[in-house]
């Protein structure tokens, strides 16, 4: 019984001679490896693994880069990390991390006769020093301005860049974060924005619970782009919108001596703290502000995303009145 059980599962697993075939959709191959092909015929390799309790989907690369074999025996490093509590991915990510430094850059520069010293900023501490240094604060609209500032329709924009302003400022998210938002970071039925680390300021994976707005934000980005991978894509280069658009929506809103896309951030966390009276270890966790300490850091993500989803909830329901 157990050999044909096994037999079976050996049946549906995926063949190399076929994988380039397939047609769109997820094809499982077991284990929680999955090749998932776009309808633009882009494949790429998905690991779907529970660590402590929680769900995660991990992407493994392309199919042009990384082959059947190569795929299995990364999915296997990783459910076995699992088991013990481990994230295989997050942990090549800090050993590659840890391989290469400036110090190491400037010292082989050395040894190649290209430098002198082990680093250029060798002694500009001492003679500049740090005490009269300015810190820049972003503009920031106050939050009781956000409503009709969202409200507003008048911009020239186009379509996709409307609905990934008004995305950035309901998830209180960075420009970044929202311009390199891509589908299948999206779990529509959990409700959940899964912005991995490598596209995060303090390099941690940061989940963003989903208001009903951003959902249906969601939807109306896949009916313009419904081949797409990004959700907020130029118009006519097809990758993420560039750094600089959303400084063109607020001048041509007459807002950007008033405001930067940055500083919605802060209208955000003055509104959490003054209206909602929301916990400050809360409103610190959803705008995903780096915690030194690592436990206290995955502390914070796990303990704290129920609150965070009546938060933000909130916060949606406030902006879009």
């Amino acid at each position: 019984m157990h050999r044909g059980r096994a037999r079976n599962r050996s049946e549906r697993r995926l063949k190399a001679s076929e994988i380039a075939r397939l047609p769109p959709g997820r094809h499982e191959d077991g284990g929680g490896l999955r090749l998932v092909v776009e309808p633009s015929g882009a494949r790429r390799w998905v690991q779907r693994v529970t660590i402590n309790g929680k769900r995660h989907d991990r992407g493994l690369g392309p199919l042009s880069r990384v082959s059947l074999g190569d795929a299995r025996d990364e999915s296997l490093k990783i459910r076995r990390a699992a088991r013990g509590g481990r994230d295989h991915i997050a942990d090549q990510k800090e050993h590659q991390a840890r391989m290469v430094t400036f110090r190491s850059v400037f010292k082989s520069a050395i040894l190649l006769k290209q430098r002198e010293t082990v680093s250029p900023c060798y002694g500009v501490r001492e003679q500049l020093g740090v005490k009269n240094r300015k810190v820049e604060h972003h503009v920031a609209l106050p939050y009781a301005e956000v409503p009709a500032f969202i409200g507003v329709r008048a911009s020239p924009s186009q379509p996709t860049t409307k609905l990934a302003f008004e995305w950035l400022i309901l998830t209180a998210t960075r420009s970044g974060e929202t311009r390199g938002a891509r589908f299948d970071e999206i779990d529509a039925e959990a409700a959940l924005w899964t912005i991995p680390a490598e596209r995060m300021k303090g390099r941690r994976e940061h989940e963003v619970p989903l208001p009903k707005r951003c959902l249906q934000i969601a939807k109306e980005a896949r009916a313009l782009h419904p081949n797409g991978d990004i959700m907020f894509p130029g118009p006519r280069s097809g990758e993420e919108l560039s750094d600089m658009t959303f400084t063109k929506v607020l001048r041509d809103l007459r807002f950007a001596d008033r405001a930067t896309a940055h500083g919605f951030r802060s209208s955000f966390r003055d509104w959490a703290t003054e209206i909602a009276k929301v916990r400050e270890v809360v409103a610190e966790a959803a705008l995903a502000h780096t915690v030194r300490d690592k436990t206290e850091a995955a502390y914070r993500r796990a303990a704290y995303l129920v609150e965070r989803r009546t938060l933000m909830q909130r916060w949606a329901a406030y902006c879009t009145r």
